[in-house]
């Protein structure tokens, strides 16, 4: 027992010093010391064609790279090959860091407080015919709440065709919730899209959070 002990310790040094070599002899593609230059910019394809023992993975970073950065001359010349394609691996990082905060936020916001529509209705303000929208914003977080911004939009045939506007200034306490009204906007029955809203025909009411903020002064902003 102690003998294949021995032999399975002495097989797994083995296999990891084979990888370590394997590793360390690895040669990177000739064609990752090439500088551009303006010269030799038309032959750069198929020198990175031609090159066997370059990878996708790094042909599309050197592609977009030259894409980003080609805009810019005296970001592009004299820069090799590999420079290039680090440079851009450097950038894929930050989009995708930033696309993964944006997504943290949104999260953070969605599960701390419940939208729900409740009503469109029609008002009388100084005279004029006028449309409102009710609805109750529940506070699902650990935290009171006390300010909410954001949009109701509202959709007919996937366009939006009205916007109303969301600024809810009020403490809303954890587990409870507030029924709210928007600013009224002027009804007009010509318009076929004021029609729809107010009618409800093929219309649908779609909740836009863009920031909210708890008692203790923390904010969470989806605005950029």
């Amino acid at each position: 027992m102690r003998n294949f002990k021995f032999i399975t310790v002495k097989l797994s040094l083995s296999i990891v010093l084979i990888l370590a070599l394997v590793a360390c002899g690895k040669q990177k593609p000739i064609v990752f010391s090439e500088k551009i230059t303006e010269e030799g910019l038309s032959n750069l394809f198929e020198k990175v064609k031609s090159d066997k023992s370059i990878s996708r993975e790094d042909i599309d970073n050197f592609s977009n790279g030259l894409s980003r950065i080609g805009l810019k001359r005296d970001s592009l010349f004299n820069k090799t090959v590999e420079q290039i394609i680090e440079s851009q691996k450097e950038y894929n990082i930050e989009v995708s860091l930033s696309g993964l905060e944006s997504s943290v936020k949104r999260s953070q916001v969605a599960v701390s407080h419940k939208f729900e529509y409740l009503k469109m209705a029609a008002i009388d303000t100084l005279g004029k015919d006028a449309t409102v929208i009710y609805f109750k914003i529940t506070n699902t977080s650990k935290k009171a709440l006390t300010n909410i911004l954001g949009s109701i939009n509202v959709y007919y045939e996937n366009q939006i065709i009205k916007q109303f506007p969301v600024n809810i200034v009020q403490t809303i306490n954890v587990d409870e919730f507030a029924e709210i009204r928007t600013s009224p906007y002027e009804h007009d029955e010509s318009n076929p899209y004021d029609r729809a809203v107010r009618r409800g025909e093929k219309a649908r009411v779609v909740w836009q959070p863009y920031s909210i903020q708890f008692a203790d002064g923390t904010q969470i902003s989806l605005l950029k």
